[in-house]
């Protein structure tokens, strides 16, 4: 009799265990799928150019000037190197004070922070700060 309840109780928990087979088997194709989706976004959007911008965080008075602090973001797939970052300080059609900076390497969406000092105060005019070149590797 024990035999007959142990053969009555196999077919149930065989039942159970298919269910959780393909409950796990759905799960792990699940996650094959997503990343295979991944490594196709990656794979399409890693090759565009670098996207760069250069964006003004703070203002302050140094010694000698007043100092910009610079957020240079590079939103693009590719890294870029050697960027040249300016900012003036223009009235007008007059340029009052102007300065640059080279960032080494900016990689793909990736932030670099960078100071550029100018002789004027950035209140006495508008600021413009952007990126002008870089090279790619």
């Amino acid at each position: 009799m024990e035999q007959q309840e142990h053969q009555e109780q196999q077919p149930g928990g065989r039942e159970r265990l298919n269910r959780l087979e393909t409950v796990l088997g759905a799960l792990g194709g699940a996650l094959v799928l997503a990343l295979l989706a991944h490594l196709g976004h990656e794979a399409l959007t890693r090759g565009s150019a670098p996207r760069l911008q250069a964006r003004v965080q703070d203002v302050s008075r140094v010694p000698g000037g007043f100092a910009v602090q610079v957020e240079l973001v590079n939103s693009g797939g590719r890294t870029a190197q050697d960027v040249q970052v300016s900012g003036e300080v223009v009235s007008g059609d007059q340029t009052l004070s102007e300065a640059t900076a080279t960032v080494t390497y900016v990689p793909a969406e990736s932030r670099r922070r960078l100071v550029l000092v100018l002789a004027t105060d950035p209140a006495d005019g508008r600021l413009q700060v952007r990126a002008e070149g870089y090279a790619v590797p």
